[in-house]
C-alpha cells in the first residue's frame, strides 16, 4: 500500500527519517572484497618517509538492490531500489576490507 506524504511547510517541524537496506549485504561484501584483491599487481619499490604509511585500495562499481524506507511522524513509504553503488577497499594484513561505499544514484 502506497501513501502519499503531505507537503511540508517552511514552518514545519517535522522530522524525516531516511534508511536504506541493501538485500544480501553480506553477499555483496564479500564479492567486493574478493573482486578488490589485485595480489597480482607489481606495488612500489620506493621508501616511504617518517611516519606514513602505504595503503592500497581498490574500488569498483556494482548494481545492488534493496529497500528504502522513508519515514515522518505520520507516514511510512517503503521503495524498492536497484541501484549502482561504489565500493572502496583498503588492504590490511588480513587482505582486502571494505572500508566505505556510496551510492551513485
Amino acid at each position: 500500500m502506497k501513501k502519499k506524504f503531505e507537503k511540508l511547510t517552511k514552518d514545519s517541524t517535522q522530522q524525516l527519517a531516511i534508511t536504506a537496506k541493501l538485500e544480501e549485504f553480506w553477499f555483496v561484501e564479500k564479492l567486493v572484497e574478493e573482486l578488490a584483491d589485485r595480489s597480482d599487481i607489481n606495488r612500489s619499490n620506493e621508501m616511504i618517509v617518517g611516519e606514513w604509511q602505504d595503503v592500497t585500495t581498490s574500488s569498483l562499481e556494482a548494481l545492488v538492490c534493496g529497500n528504502m524506507t522513508i519515514a515522518d511522524e505520520k507516514n511510512t513509504l517503503q521503495i524498492e531500489f536497484i541501484s549502482s553503488f561504489f565500493f572502496t577497499c583498503c588492504s590490511d594484513d588480513k587482505g582486502m576490507k571494505l572500508t566505505w561505499s556510496n551510492s551513485l544514484s
